[in-house]
């Protein structure tokens, strides 16, 4: 299956898949097709690499049809919570997906709503047991020239761009 159901502590979310399936493919705008979420504003905290990666998630969470698109992921859990990135202070995208990886998912953003506009980072303090979405993988494409030069759509995989 591309996206599988897991069940931790009597709690249900939905995962991608972790083999690499997919077609290269033409470009396309979710955007036009409702599959993204709303613009967000990131204030003044440096957290650019946590919106990507959340962003992401909810776009492949929305396409494969496991995810509204009025339901935003939590961009704050991914900025106080991933290890080996500074919150505010900057991060890296895989860093964001290796902690939704081997975390028990994302919240909606509803549950760990953005506070770090003002660029202070605060505390990581998730309710995993609110958590709706996980992954299980994803893949890095080196550069943004590569993704104009090369468009592609890894069907359920979540996607880094370096």
């Amino acid at each position: 299956a591309d996206i599988n159901m897991k069940t931790d502590e009597n709690r249900t979310y939905w995962t991608m898949d972790k083999s690499l399936e997919g077609t290269l493919g033409s470009a396309r705008d979710w955007s036009t097709e409702g599959k993204t979420t709303a613009v967000k504003d990131q204030g003044y905290c440096g957290s650019c690499w946590a919106f990507s990666a959340t962003e992401q998630i909810e776009s492949d969470a929305i396409i494969a049809g496991k995810l509204s698109k009025s339901t935003p992921l939590s961009p704050e859990q991914v900025t106080q919570c991933t290890t080996g990135s500074y919150g505010c202070n900057g991060g890296w995208t895989e860093k964001a997906y290796n902690y939704v990886k081997s975390s028990k998912g994302l919240v909606p953003d509803s549950a760990y709503p953005y506070t770090s506009y003002s660029g202070t980072t605060g505390t990581c303090k998730v309710d995993y047991s609110k958590a709706i979405i996980g992954i299980t993988g994803y893949t890095t494409v080196n550069g943004e020239t590569n993704m104009a030069a090369r468009p592609c759509f890894v069907k359920n995989r979540s996607v880094a761009s370096r």
